[in-house]
């Protein structure tokens, strides 16, 4: 009887196939930090706010790239605008490919992620236009894919 054979799936190897495809919303991600929540009707005050990205597709397409991986990202089209610019330069120093326009006419999404010392975390959400990019959104790419990422938050489930 032969030994079994190893299983190579998941290798190295299978990634040359095809990129990793990532399929999500894109937007500017204000972080704040808080000291502590404040309740209903009062304030707090804000002690740092760092820029990143949204959502978990891109985040994924960058650290996957960061090791090697081939990548790209499939998501709504943003801005021409300050958001846009930082969106799209922090995507290309991260070597991730993209598939977005962006354009005057466009509003660059944007999400506030508020977090605290007591590690509470929320966040608020402005996603103009972003539902229906999402649906003109060219999906043959998955077809070479070697795995998909896809978001699914309940606020871009329609698309």
């Amino acid at each position: 009887m032969a030994p079994p054979s190893r299983c190579t799936a998941g290798s190295a190897t299978s990634l040359q196939s095809g990129p990793v495809v990532c399929v999500s919303y894109l937007a500017l991600a204000e972080l704040w930090t808080v000291p502590q929540f404040p309740l209903a009707n009062h304030g707090a005050e804000v002690r740092g706010i760092e820029w990143s990205v949204a959502a978990d597709g891109p985040m994924t397409a960058a650290a996957l790239a960061s090791l090697g991986a081939p990548t790209l990202l499939l998501s709504n089209d943003i801005g021409d605008d300050e958001h846009g610019r930082f969106v799209r330069t922090w995507l290309e120093q991260r070597h991730v490919d993209c598939t977005f326009a962006a354009g005057p006419e466009v509003v660059t999404p944007r999400i506030v992620v508020a977090a605290d010392c007591y590690v509470t975390r929320t966040w608020f959400a402005y996603l103009p236009g972003v539902v229906e990019s999402l649906e003109r959104v060219d999906l043959s790419p998955l077809a070479r894919a070697s795995f998909i990422y896809v978001d699914g938050y309940q606020l871009i489930e329609a698309a």
